[in-house]
């Protein structure tokens, strides 16, 4: 079984999906503190053929709290807003109209159960099925901290294989899975344009972009262009 951890962002870059596609069971890391300014809880999309920073308002945001203890306010209709402006003649903006506004007026508005759903609904309009648990799940392994976390629930799950992105290279020690019997791995990819409303391609938005502009097919074979590498092993740029 391969095996993949990572935080629960909202509707996060296409990367993160790739990292989703070539993993069996995919663990939201939910019980972990909460970044301000960083991925959590906003991303880029397209705007006038621009980047444009979209930010999704928290209550009373704190990194001295963890993302589970985190609440969106309700009713997200600016955002929404944003969304018709700038995508409302893109080919896919019906569909992906309906899978956003799902996610963002759902019901729970706990920010670990809102990211959570933009990242499955998602996979599942792209035909990718996987099987999802939260790390809060695994109460044993609370008490530890960074890859040894990590390894614990990866032997909780009777993983074989932990596959984590490219940029984590420096955090873990290939040895130390080894010694319990996983193999580590690292996605490594290169940005591929798509279709987009700009004149030059803008890589690295949120997948909300790449969801307006193409049919769900050409998306997952999109997200099937990584390699997995270990740790030591050179890029093939």
């Amino acid at each position: 079984m391969k095996v993949a951890i990572m935080q629960p962002y909202l509707f996060p870059y296409s990367g993160y999906f790739k990292l989703v596609k070539a993993v069996d069971t995919f663990v939201f890391f939910d019980d972990v503190a909460f970044i301000k300014r960083g991925f959590i809880n906003r991303n880029n999309i397209l705007v006038n053929g621009q980047a444009h920073r979209f930010s999704l308002p928290v209550e009373k945001a704190s990194q001295n709290r963890n993302i589970n203890e985190h609440y969106y306010l309700a009713h997200q209709h600016n955002f929404l807003k944003t969304l018709n402006h700038a995508y409302k003649c893109a080919p896919a903006y019906t569909e992906t109209r309906a899978i956003v506004e799902n996610v963002v007026n759902h019901s729970d508005n706990n920010v670990a159960t809102i990211n959570r759903l933009s990242v499955m609904q998602t996979a599942e309009y792209l035909g990718v099925n996987r099987s999802w648990l939260n790390a809060s799940e695994f109460a044993g392994t609370q008490h530890l901290k960074g890859q040894d976390r990590i390894i614990a629930i990866c032997k909780e799950l009777d993983a074989e294989i932990y596959i984590n992105p490219i940029g984590g290279r420096q955090l873990y020690d290939e040895d130390e899975f080894s010694k319990n019997n996983l193999k580590l791995r690292f996605l490594h990819s290169q940005v591929r344009p798509y279709p987009q409303l700009a004149d030059t391609f803008i890589p690295n938005l949120s997948i909300i972009d790449h969801l307006m502009m193409q049919a769900p097919k050409k998306i997952e074979s999109y997200l099937d262009d990584y390699q997995l590498i270990r740790g030591k092993e050179a890029l093939c740029l």
